[in-house]
């Protein structure tokens, strides 16, 4: 199990007991009983507004252009079977209305025994939408079909706008967009606000006139970029970091021409067979043990059992420290290596070499 100490695994255990005798006496169907389990079992951790979260959750990038036909059964089967609670969407994946759609058949489906409120949405804003953060946050919910979104936030802390057109930058104060998000916040619009990609700079800037906290920093965390000092800020300041591309995603590695992933890193894989479980399951156990919210994308509805599985055991702290120390070092998000990005002369992050230091 998840649990570390003795007594809370012994009560959990009882729990689990208890609910098989009550199989057993009531004749319960067996396969509904273990539904009921999995989607008991999620660990959670909880945020400066008091809302408890699931530390794994599903993100909803499928890549471009997104294969729509496969969110319907995905979502379903990760919500319902594997009770999956925490949804990752942004605009800019173009899968929100497929999306909605299929939240509506769920919360729809007595069957399912799941409700609005059982489930976090995460979204974000787009740059082109930050001189209308509200328009953009009810435009998202339209897509969504939903009445509220639990924690929106900035996809990226840009601070100018390029207009295209006339091939001229707009700047866009960070305070001022802060001040829209609670305004928003405070309309019931959104429950909880946040950031992504800031790094410690940009964030000590961002406390210092928020009337709001953020709830979140989603980031780019896992064993190839661990940021241990800017997590390590984060949970001191009581503001949880949420962790994109966790498995050092092999096939975006591949695609940057990055001819390596954490997968096959050999702590990784011994660890994997000590446990009896796969290297990718290690990453995850990896980010829960420090206390990382997760957010794993898959195409392929076999890997949802796999990321479920991810929270059945726990590495010890020594194994946490022995992956920490992995010494090659890649970010593979950065607009300074995207020529796509608008904003790629901006140095958000110190840059980092693919290579192993000695």
């Amino acid at each position: 199990f998840f649990f570390n100490d003795t007594a809370t695994t012994e009560i959990y255990t009882r729990s689990i007991v208890g609910s098989v005798r009550c199989v057993q006496e009531t004749g319960i169907n067996a396969e509904y009983m273990g539904l009921m389990e999995k989607k008991e079992s999620i660990p959670t951790i909880t945020l400066n507004n008091g809302v408890k979260i699931p530390l794994i959750g599903l993100g909803t990038y499928i890549g471009f252009p997104p294969k729509l036909e496969l969110i319907n059964s995905l979502l379903k089967k990760a919500i319902i079977e594997y009770g999956f609670r925490l949804l990752d969407c942004s605009k800019v994946y173009g899968t929100e209305e497929e999306i909605g759609k299929t939240l509506k058949e769920i919360f729809a489906d007595p069957k399912s025994g799941v409700k609005r409120e059982d489930i976090i949405i995460v979204d974000k804003v787009w740059i082109d939408d930050m001189e209308d953060i509200e328009g953009a946050i009810r435009a998202s919910l339209k897509r969504l079909q939903l009445d509220y979104i639990d924690i929106y936030i900035f996809h990226w802390p840009n601070t100018e706008i390029v207009d295209k057109v006339k091939m001229t930058t707009k700047p866009l104060p960070l305070y001022k967009r802060w001040k829209a998000l609670e305004d928003c916040c405070k309309k019931g619009l959104v429950k909880g606000i946040g950031c992504s990609n800031f790094n410690c700079q940009t964030m000590v800037d961002l406390l210092t006139y928020a009337e709001i906290k953020p709830v979140i920093n989603q980031i780019e965390l896992n064993p190839y970029l661990p940021q241990t000092n800017l997590v390590h800020y984060h949970q001191v300041n009581d503001i949880q970091v949420m962790a994109y591309a966790p498995l050092c995603n092999p096939q975006t590695a591949t695609m940057l021409s990055k001819p390596t992933t954490a997968l096959n890193e050999p702590i990784i894989v011994e660890l994997a067979k000590k446990y009896g479980k796969t290297p990718a399951q290690i990453c995850l156990n990896w980010g829960i043990q420090r206390k990382h919210i997760l957010i794993p994308a898959t195409t392929k509805l076999e890997r949802l059992a796999e990321y479920a599985g991810a929270k059945d055991f726990a590495i010890t702290q020594e194994e946490v420290e022995k992956i920490n120390a992995i010494q090659t070092r890649l970010r593979m998000y950065d607009p300074a290596t995207w020529t796509f990005f608008d904003w790629g002369h901006i140095p958000l992050f110190e840059q980092i070499l693919t290579k192993k230091f000695t």
